[in-house]
């Protein structure tokens, strides 16, 4: 053993190929004599050698290749074997067409890989982007761990990046495994999230309700209740253009998604405007189509408005009226005073009995209810031709 460590030393013996040929002369002595120090000398000149011959292709893949084979061959330590192999496995993963998940199977069988315990120090992921096969080397047991951990992460990464659909539909799914595996890596989860809450926002034009739903309850999970909103008002927006707002079924189809809108998340400014899509319909319905106005009254209605004396007031406003307000009164179903005749049949029905009652300037009728038991007395003056019949007055109990 000394002979040979002595002889290592000699001039011309730089060269990795005459280290490898002095170690094989001593190769059949060793096993001859079954000399396991001369055996272990042997393993590091080879390991020397080896180093020397790294250093040469330590960037070609191809020469890594063959360099580890030779290794295997020649039996050189299990230290030695182990750097190899790791730096072999960082430099076809740092290859721009790596495809990482075929290293993964590799960097499975490295020890350490799967210990999610402990984080890599800062200094040691740095001596790892410099030189991997180095920190390897000069790493304690538990250090070579962590560096297998990091590039199992690393490799992990790449893979499930890799599948990264290229419109980005996929990001939460693929963010879900991230955070699931490799806790320590959120900043690049929520890189994957973002993609797809970016897909999400470009194809508000194409969901349905369902799929808006969807979308904004997978947003609202990941706490990004900005995007939900950037995304229904996204949607809405396209409601408007799709169904076209400048014609009466555009206004009243538009409504309908906001209040849907409104109602799906509690969103006021959303209910506030398809209320607002309901006026302009009513006031386009009336000249256009009484019967659409109808069913719009009775729609904002339901929604908390009134129609007062070409207003629209809101039904808390409205019940705050007098009880002998004409129009509170024709709401209810009641009969007040100052009612046209036309509003009265409209509350009760044609009465059972008329009586009329005609004097100088006053024309009087007593509409009876039987069954109400109501007379209702209505009048008009004479002396003005265009006016019609008005309650005058109410009476229970008549007959």
């Amino acid at each position: 053993e000394e002979h040979l460590r002595r002889r290592v030393s000699e001039p011309g013996r730089e060269r990795p190929e005459k280290l490898l040929e002095l170690a094989a002369e001593y190769v059949a002595r060793a096993q001859f004599y079954q000399d396991d120090v001369l055996q272990q000398e042997i393993q590091s000149v080879r390991g020397e050698a080896l180093q020397r011959q790294k250093q040469q292709v330590r960037n070609d893949v191809s020469g890594m290749a063959q360099l580890l084979r030779s290794a295997e061959q020649l039996g050189v330590s299990a230290e030695t074997l182990g750097q190899l192999r790791f730096e072999f496995l960082v430099l076809r993963q740092r290859q721009p067409n790596a495809v990482a998940g075929e290293l993964l199977k590799e960097a499975r069988l490295l020890e350490g890989w799967d210990d999610r315990q402990r984080a890599i120090p800062a200094s040691l992921q740095q001596a790892l982007a410099k030189n991997a096969g180095a920190a390897w080397s000069a790493g304690s047991a538990a250090e070579r761990r962590l560096l297998h951990r990091q590039v199992y992460v690393q490799l992990r990464l790449q893979d499930l990046q890799q599948q990264l659909a290229s419109d980005g539909s996929n990001g939460l799914a693929l963010a879900k495994q991230v955070r699931e595996e490799l806790p320590t890596e959120s900043k690049v989860a929520a890189e994957l999230e973002a993609r797809e809450v970016a897909w999400q926002l470009s194809r508000a034009d194409q969901l349905d309700r369902e799929g808006l739903i969807s979308a904004c309850g997978l947003l609202l999970q990941l706490e990004r209740r900005a995007e939900a909103e950037q995304l229904r008002a996204a949607w809405l927006r396209r409601q408007e253009q799709r169904f076209d707002v400048r014609t009466l079924a555009g206004q009243i189809r538009t409504a309908d998604e906001y209040l849907f809108v409104g109602e799906e998340w509690q969103d006021e400014a959303a209910r506030a405007r398809g209320v607002d899509l309901l006026k302009q319909a009513w006031e386009r319905a009336e000249q256009e189509s009484p019967a659409d106005a109808e069913g719009l009254t009775a729609r904002l209605k339901i929604l908390g408005w009134e129609r007062l004396k070409d207003n629209w007031i809101t039904t808390s406003e409205f019940l705050k009226r007098p009880a002998d307000d004409v129009q509170r009164a024709v709401r209810e179903g009641r009969v007040v005073k100052g009612m046209t005749a036309d509003q009265v049949t409209q509350t009760l029905g044609r009465p059972n009995r008329t009586t009329k009652m005609a004097a100088q300037r006053v024309f009087r009728e007593f509409w009876i209810y039987e069954e109400a038991g109501l007379v209702i007395r209505l009048r008009r003056n004479q002396q003005r031709a265009t006016e019609g019949l008005v309650v005058e007055e109410v009476v229970r109990g008549g007959g």
